[in-house]
């Protein structure tokens, strides 16, 4: 009886820390995806004050992840979790009251890293609540729960933005990591690690060294970068549909598209890691992604474009989950603080330097197509890091 009590009390774990995540999701994503907007109605910035700004967001959530590092290994992911996640409701409280654009900055950087340090600390306690047995279904069951997250945050967006003042996005925000706080405080967690090490910002830059020296993680931090590589670019596609007379509605649908794919499959790609090797997994998904972007230069109908950039998502339906199922099981608890900062933080190289090369793409007076082909030749280049991994 013990043990079928144990069993239930497990499973309603895992089945709240995924609400949890869920909840954490839509707090996010509603502030993320509203960006744009709430800076042009709040503070009327122009498309260069916008695109600084989600520089800045993408820096604070890189830097925030290395740093996770050295605070994960003094006080864990608990303390760190609980903390994160008070910080950002009282920032999200507060940012709506702010009129000054640099002093909206400073609080946005500051969120951002705080958003990294919940991210990191609440992955490995979610990973660590699982046995080697159940990590591949559960992790593309968390995947599932967060892209529903973006979609419904989409709608759910939209329809506050065109009831209410802007400013409630971040009210809502606040709502939803409330919410998931006091369910935290319900539910049992519990570190994996008892010992504690001195706080030294100087293992960021140790911890890194290490890690790059590790052909295993190396490979599979590239090779992940590319998930956000190809959300960066879906933000200069919206550009580009805009510019051909797409209204905001309509790019947002196409947008909120993308998800689908990736709802769908998420959880049966991360099954597959049971039968076909991770390396070619990756395969799959990059050649998805790189063949359907590739297609879309040479069509001139968008709604071709349109479908083939849909159908590159599900390319990524193979990487996210499977990724990250590869990294919890070749990582011993030990190492788990030390280097899942560094490898989550491969999210963001992705955005920044897809942001960089698609910004200067726009500079130049090439025809905007050719941002497909400039898209799908760059993810070939992370091929590189692919074939190179063993498992």
């Amino acid at each position: 009886m013990y043990v079928h009590h144990y069993k239930y009390r497990e499973l309603l774990l895992k089945n709240e820390l995924l609400i949890i995540f869920f909840l954490f999701t839509l707090s996010y994503s509603i502030v993320v995806g509203t960006m744009a907007i709430y800076l042009y109605e709040k503070f009327m910035a122009g498309s260069s004050l916008v695109g600084l700004v989600n520089i800045l967001i993408s820096l604070s959530l890189f830097i925030g992840s290395y740093l996770a590092s050295p605070i994960l290994l003094k006080f864990h992911e608990k303390k760190l979790l609980y903390f994160s996640i008070i910080s950002l409701i009282i920032l999200t409280i507060i940012i709506p009251l702010i009129n000054s654009i640099s002093v909206f900055i400073i609080f946005i950087i500051l969120g951002m890293t705080f958003v990294s340090f919940r991210t990191v600390s609440f992955n490995i306690l979610y990973r660590d609540s699982l046995d080697q047995d159940s990590l591949t279904s559960k992790e593309g069951i968390l995947f599932s729960f967060f892209n529903v997250g973006f979609f419904l945050s989409i709608f759910l967006a939209s329809a506050i933005i065109s009831t209410y003042p802007i400013e409630y996005i971040y009210y809502l925000s606040a709502f939803f990591l409330s919410i998931g706080l006091l369910l935290l405080f319900n539910i049992d967690i519990k570190d994996n690690r008892d010992e504690n090490e001195p706080l030294n910002f100087k293992n960021v830059i140790s911890n890194l060294k290490l890690f790059l020296k590790i052909d295993f993680y190396r490979n599979l931090y590239f090779t992940s970068s590319g998930i956000h590589f190809y959300w960066a670019f879906k933000s200069y596609f919206a550009l580009m549909m805009f510019k051909e007379g797409y209204s905001a509605s309509e790019i947002g649908f196409v947008i909120s598209l993308c998800f689908i794919p990736l709802i769908l499959n998420d959880y049966y790609a991360s099954k597959l890691s049971d039968k076909i090797k991770f390396r070619n997994l990756f395969l799959i998904g990059y050649s998805i992604t790189i063949i359907s972007l590739g297609l879309a230069f040479f069509f001139e109908s968008y709604t071709i474009k349109i479908i083939l950039v849909i159908i590159a998502s599900l390319g990524y339906s193979f990487i996210e989950p499977t990724r990250e199922i590869l990294f919890f099981k070749k990582t011993s608890l030990k190492d788990e603080e030390k280097y899942y900062p560094i490898q989550s933080s491969c999210n963001f190289l992705g955005l920044i330097i897809g942001n960089l090369i698609f910004a200067l793409f726009f500079l130049t007076s090439i025809p905007e197509n050719y941002l497909f082909l400039v898209a799908s030749i760059s993810l070939s280049v992370l091929l590189i890091f692919v074939i190179k991994i063993k498992y």
